[in-house]
Order: structure tokens, then C-alpha cells, then sequence
């Protein structure tokens, strides 16, 4: 008599536990694309729970799938992105007049590291000198950013429309600029990273070159600002 009670009570525990485990397992499936952190922790409850088959196929497909994360705070179109070379630090520029710096070494926990503000719209973005500059290009120059004090560094002016181009050369320290005024500008990028700065574009010796595309290429020289300048 008390091993039927003992069994009936045993079987009723274990329906239990079942039914909930898989309301867990549902509510885990409703949590996946925003926090798959927490969807996972919770199918691993569930099964702990009551590892039936379909519990377990839940499980399992929390764990093989590739899950996305989003980056907010960006309040207007992100129109170009770009990584720090070797780095986990990754730029985002945006017609909010803002360049955000994240930290995406954890994929699933993003981290924003910084904010600069920009006075107009941004059009692209790209990392130099081993990720410790930034070029911000905008509808009406070129700004660059130690990135390490998070301070504006120069403005590299020059180009009459928006710069929807910006890319440094492979060592990077030349920036190139294309703008669309039809002309493609040269900068060269010192080691005065952290020092108030200002540029002055001039032209090559003789006439500018023209290239292929009927596009002229300048040279921008830099040099420093004097003291009431912060180039900002």
C-alpha cells in the first residue's frame, strides 16, 4: 500500500516537474533573440528539471545556435562601422552627429566605451596607426581623434563637400579622403597623436595630378596649431 502511494506521488512530482519544464523551456524560446545569455541559463534549469526529449532538443539548440547582439544608443542611421587593427574596439559613426567606441571582445555583453560629438552629420570612419587615431569624416571635413585620450586631435579641412570616404594606408599612417567635391586628398598622419593640431592642404609641386577618374590628388601636410587652437 505505501509503495502505490510512494509511486503515485512520485509520478505525480515528476508531471509536474515536466509541465514545468517545458512553460521554462517556452519562456526561454521567447527570451532567445534579445538575451541568449538568459535563454540558455534557463533551458539548462529546464532540463535539470526534467530532462525529457523535447526539453533536451531545446537545450541543445541554445547551445548550437549563433546568436547576434544588438548595439544601441545611436539615434539616428549608422552609415559606416570599423574595427581597431587587432583590437576588440570597434568605431560606429552615425547621421547622429556621434562616433561611439565599443569594447566587443564578449560578443553576447558589448561594452561602450565612448561617445565623441560631432558638429554635423558622419559619413564614415576608419582606425590608423594601430587603432590609436580616428578619422571622423563628416558633411563638411575630416576630424581626427586620439583615441586613447578621446580628444580631438586635428581637423583636416580642404574638401568644399561631405567626405563619404575615409581609409588609412596599411601602415597607417597616410590617410586617404575622398570626397564629393571629385577630388581625393593625402594626409600624412605624424606622431603628434595627443598634441593640438590644425592642417593646411596644398597642392603638390607643378599642377595637381589628375587620375583616371578626371579626380584631383593632393597632399595634406599637418602642422601644429597654435596655442588658442585645439582643433575642435
Amino acid at each position: 500500500m505505501r509503495a502505490r502511494r510512494w509511486c503515485r506521488r512520485n509520478s505525480a512530482v515528476r508531471q509536474r516537474n515536466v509541465a514545468i519544464a517545458r512553460k521554462v523551456a517556452a519562456d526561454a524560446a521567447e527570451v532567445r533573440r534579445h538575451n541568449p545569455a538568459l535563454a540558455a541559463q534557463l533551458n539548462l534549469a529546464a532540463y535539470r528539471l526534467a530532462d525529457t526529449v523535447d526539453v533536451r532538443d531545446q537545450l541543445m539548440s541554445t547551445v548550437t545556435t549563433t546568436y547576434t547582439s544588438r548595439l544601441t544608443g545611436h539615434t539616428s542611421d549608422v552609415v559606416s562601422i570599423s574595427f581597431a587593427p587587432r583590437s576588440t574596439v570597434l568605431a560606429t559613426v552615425s547621421w547622429d552627429r556621434t562616433v561611439r567606441l565599443w569594447d566587443v571582445g564578449n560578443a553576447h555583453r558589448p561594452v561602450q566605451l565612448a561617445v565623441l560629438h560631432e558638429p554635423l552629420r558622419l559619413l564614415s570612419v576608419a582606425f590608423g596607426r594601430g587603432g590609436s587615431v580616428l578619422a571622423a569624416a563628416s558633411e563638411g571635413s575630416v576630424r581626427l581623434w586620439d583615441v586613447r585620450g578621446g580628444a580631438a586631435a586635428a581637423v583636416l579641412a580642404g574638401h568644399s563637400n561631405p567626405v563619404p570616404a575615409v581609409a588609412f594606408g596599411p601602415h597607417g599612417d597616410t590617410l586617404a579622403t575622398g570626397g564629393n567635391d571629385f577630388t581625393i586628398r593625402l594626409s600624412d598622419t605624424p606622431a603628434w597623436i595627443g598634441s593640438p593640431l590644425e592642417s593646411a592642404t596644398a597642392p603638390t609641386r607643378g599642377s595637381p595630378e589628375r587620375n583616371g577618374h578626371g579626380t584631383s590628388r593632393r597632399r595634406t601636410t599637418t602642422r601644429p596649431a597654435p596655442p588658442h587652437d585645439h582643433g575642435k
